[in-house]
């Protein structure tokens, strides 16, 4: 579990992914216009399932100004 006991945020707002940390974050709009890079991530996630086993998540969004951007997902059981 994560350690939030220096996180003083309300309840609401102290989330575990990095990825939805924009969604609460009063600046975002202005934050985006500076740098439409800003809130590009890359995540990695292991579960435990078992002693010999564990899914594995890995999410990533990346931006290039004018060009787009791009948001993967993928997931797998080792």
């Amino acid at each position: 579990m994560d350690d939030r006991s220096g996180d003083e945020r309300p309840m609401d707002m102290q989330v575990l992914s990095e990825a939805y940390r924009p969604f609460f974050n009063v600046y975002a709009p202005m934050i985006r216009r500076v740098s439409p890079m800003a809130f590009d991530f890359r995540e990695d996630v292991i579960t435990p399932i078992s002693n010999n086993a564990a899914v594995i998540t890995t999410g990533s969004q990346y931006s290039w100004p004018e060009l787009g951007g791009l948001t993967c997902i993928s997931s797998s059981v080792i």
